[in-house]
């Protein structure tokens, strides 16, 4: 029961933060402080035990007890002389108000179970995601380690990072989709909150979450090791801490914790960066928002906070950039795959294609018709605007558009519905804002157009940078979410209430398919996750894998071998071999002949000789030399 430690600590957080901060931030505020304290801990911990070569069982446990401990500490004392203040909820709900919510918490809690049931087995996690993982846990530190999966080193590591912490508490996978579940959760409170900033009543935040819990990707996300909903998670942190810093400035509440705000809001933006990536992208609209505010609302203090925004940001970040401009002399992304991601030319017709490509990679249906229908539909439009469908310019490797044929999984999965309601409350939002007169503009209303802006800017960021991929639709994910609030503003406004009755009937009606059969992880059928095994599972999306993976790894078991090599390519599945090899015993798995730049570096647990070595059959000869020890087939 110690993974219980870091869910302990995260409650006496949020605990902390009731008596003094309920008042000016609400319960949901709360929430998010105590998630982003949460994610600073855990990125901070990790770099720390990490230098020590002590991110072990025994020290990730004491460090978890210690920050309990303390904010134990804090929650005492601050509940020596008054108790805080209970969660209040509305005495009277309506009966849509009750229908949103038991949608809202069968959606949660079949996820869940979905995450809990099942292992992590999309193509990405168990190549680097989850390989990472278990180098991270076998080298007891994070530092840089000789691979031939490059992805393993170079990317954005803060979901890793946490997944990590429950592995080595858990001593299993059995936990890792929870991060993912988990900042589902915190998205759907965060956008609730966003709503209500904006000025969306109690229908309208129900709305919103309602939206953003309805859309198939994230529900099919919310049970994987992806990170892409622990990317929308911090980037709703940060933009609800921009809304929260611009309202300071009229709230008398808000006013004394802005150095608090400030602080959130620079580790919200830091945690997302060190998620992902593409937060850089995502959030640069709202860094713009937060400058203009910064300037207009502390033009004293505006250098004073902007230090204090991007120090906190740089810190979190300092460790993952060392590391990089170590091995890469970069703190990004290393050339070559810089390349294959950005965009090569940056003109009018290729934001356009891009655009449109991006789009229709949301509007997968079931229904292989109307998916052929969106792929003529794009490929006219580019014929007529002549532009090459293919361009290796704007094309990731020479991927044609196409809707793939598997609507059912987190890799591919579209948002059609939630895209078509998106379009029509674009629509009627520019009605209700041409009827709407100055004197008696809604509340929020001026608030609202930004928001919309920015995340509409951040989209195009998005399309005009990089190159169209065939799995864009997932990247796509955290500004889906981010359009919720958008949504549930819009909906808001509509007055009859049979309108708004058919819009959440038919998201939580259409989202159903995808709640019970997720492709990777499904719950009914022949073959479902509580009646496959759990090695068995790391194979569903590729079954023909199985074989081969079990029956080396029965080989080298009844060999008693412990020390195993692996001559990998870029793109091969490493993370089976974790859990198939290891059973009831203590293994060391490492890649050997490595043949690019992490070559140089020292095998973090010390010298390595393999009993074994293991090649995805990338080597034609029956011989294979690894130092001094020839290997034969």
């Amino acid at each position: 029961m110690s993974w219980l430690a870091p869910l302990l600590c995260f409650s006496l957080i949020y605990r902390s933060f009731q008596k003094p901060l309920a008042a000016p931030f609400g319960w949901r505020g709360c929430f998010l402080l105590a998630a982003v304290v949460w994610g600073v801990l855990a990125a901070l911990g990790t770099e720390i035990l990490s230098l020590c070569h002590a991110f072990t069982f025994g020290y990730v446990l004491v460090f978890w007890i210690l920050a309990s401990g303390l904010a134990g500490f804090i929650v005492w004392k601050n509940n020596r002389r008054e108790k805080p203040p209970a969660l209040a909820f509305p005495k009277t709900f309506s009966g849509l108000d009750y229908a949103f919510l038991g949608s809202l918490a069968f959606i949660l809690l079949i996820v869940a179970l979905t995450a809990l049931s099942s292992v992590p087995n999309n193509w990405d996690s168990l190549t680097y995601h989850m390989g990472r993982v278990v180098h991270w846990a076998q080298n007891n530190s994070v530092v840089h380690y000789p691979t031939h999966i490059m992805r393993q080193l170079w990317k954005a590591p803060w979901a890793e990072f946490t997944i990590t912490h429950f592995y080595i508490l858990a001593g299993s996978d059995r936990l890792a989709n929870l991060v993912q579940w988990f900042s589902m959760l915190g998205s759907w409170i965060g956008v609730s909150l966003l709503a209500a900033q904006l000025g969306a009543d109690r229908r309208g935040q129900l709305i919103t979450t309602l939206a953003a819990a309805t859309l198939p990707m994230g529900i099919l996300q919310g049970s994987s090791t992806q990170n892409d909903y622990v990317t929308a998670f911090w980037l709703i942190c940060f933009v609800n801490f921009i809304l929260f810093f611009k309202t300071q400035n009229t709230d008398a509440n808000l006013k004394k914790w802005t150095p608090l705000i400030v602080s959130a809001a620079g580790a919200s933006l830091g945690l997302g960066i060190l998620t992902k990536e593409i937060t850089y992208i995502y959030a640069l609209p709202f860094l713009f928002w937060f400058a203009f505010l910064l300037l207009k609302n502390c033009r004293r203090d505006s250098v004073k906070y902007g230090v204090l925004f991007f120090a906190i940001l740089l810190i979190l970040n300092a460790g993952h950039y060392q590391r990089n401009f170590g091995l890469y002399k970069k703190i990004l992304a290393p050339t070559p795959d810089a390349a294959d991601l950005r965009a090569a030319v940056f003109t009018p017709t290729a934001l356009l294609s891009n655009v449109v490509r991006n789009i229709g990679s949301q509007l997968s249906t079931p229904f292989p018709a109307m998916n052929a229908a969106v792929d003529r539909a794009v490929e006219n439009l580019h014929t007529r605007l002549r532009i090459d469908l293919t361009d290796p310019a704007t094309t990731f490797g020479e991927y044609k558009f196409q809707i793939p044929n598997n609507p059912f999984h987190e890799d591919n999965a579209g948002n059609a519905v939630y895209i078509l309601l998106s379009f029509a409350c674009v629509i009627l939002f520019l009605k209700q804002k041409l009827l709407a007169k100055k004197k008696n503009t809604p509340p929020g209303f001026c608030d609202t157009t930004k928001y919309f802006v920015s995340v509409t800017a951040a989209f195009l960021l998005l399309s005009f940078l990089f190159k169209w991929q065939p799995w864009g639709s997932r990247l796509l994910l955290p500004l889906n979410i981010l359009y919720a609030p958008f949504i549930g503003l819009v909906l808001n406004r509509i007055k009859n209430e049979n309108i708004l009755w058919t819009v959440s009937f038919l998201l939580f009606l259409l989202s159903l398919p995808w709640i019970f059969y997720n492709e990777a992880h499904p719950l009914v059928g022949k073959k479902n996750s509580f009646n496959t095994e759990r090695r068995e599972q790391y194979f569903t999306n590729n079954p023909g894998f199985g074989y081969s993976y079990q029956q080396t790894a029965k080989a080298i078991r009844s060999r008693g071998c412990t020390d195993i090599g692996l001559f990998w390519s870029e793109n091969s599945w490493e993370y089976p071999w974790w859990p198939l090899l290891a059973g009831d015993r203590k293994i060391r798995i490492e890649h050997v002949n490595i043949q690019n730049i992490s070559a140089a570096l020292p095998y973090p647990a010390g010298t390595f000789t393999p009993c074994a070595v293991i090649d995805d059959n990338s080597v034609e000869s029956y011989k294979m030399q690894v130092g001094a020890n020839t290997y034969v087939r």
